[in-house]
């Protein structure tokens, strides 16, 4: 074989088309290689910290669970409670997905708008009254009882995922 020959076959149409294969191929397989790596980041992540932030959820369901028995209106002490688990659960959904996502997000636009509810409402209906209603009061209560079960159910449903992912799924 002579060089013209070598030349003739290295710039012949087979050569490209291979090359022009190979190509898309390692394309391809590069694509699938982040997908990989990013699912084992994300695996790794959850395991890593989920186990403590499902331990601080839980403190904070706990503490609500407290504050709900002994609820007289003034809440101080559950916002401070709700903007922990506010932070805990913003954590947590980055590090999960699907339909615990989803939970959490619901749960993060619950609190929200129990929030940004307005309080001037309940100062001017004791300024009126001499005291807040307790009509007022007690859907406040409830809202936070769906909260405090929503942040249970998300807590029951984390260890429930992380122990799948120590037997290995």
């Amino acid at each position: 074989m002579t060089i013209d020959e070598i030349i003739k076959f290295v710039n012949g149409e087979y050569v490209t088309a291979i090359g022009i294969i190979a190509s898309i191929l390692s394309l391809i397989i590069s694509f699938f290689v982040l997908i990989n790596v990013r699912r084992i980041r994300r695996s790794y992540l959850f395991r890593a910290r989920v186990p403590e932030l499902i331990e601080k959820l839980s403190n904070t369901a706990s503490s609500i669970s407290e504050q709900l028995n002994y609820f007289d209106g003034m809440t101080v002490n559950i916002s401070k409670t709700l903007g922990d688990a506010e932070v805990n659960l913003k954590s947590l959904k980055s590090k999960v997905k699907g339909e615990l996502n989803k939970d959490v997000k619901l749960l993060l636009s619950q609190i929200d708008s129990l929030n940004s509810m307005d309080t001037s409402f309940f100062k001017s209906l004791k300024k009126l009254f001499g005291k807040e209603s307790s009509v007022n009061n007690e859907n406040y209560k409830i809202k936070i009882q769906k909260i405090y079960v929503s942040l249970y159910k998300i807590t029951e449903k984390s260890k429930n995922i992380l122990d799948d992912y120590q037997w290995g799924n």
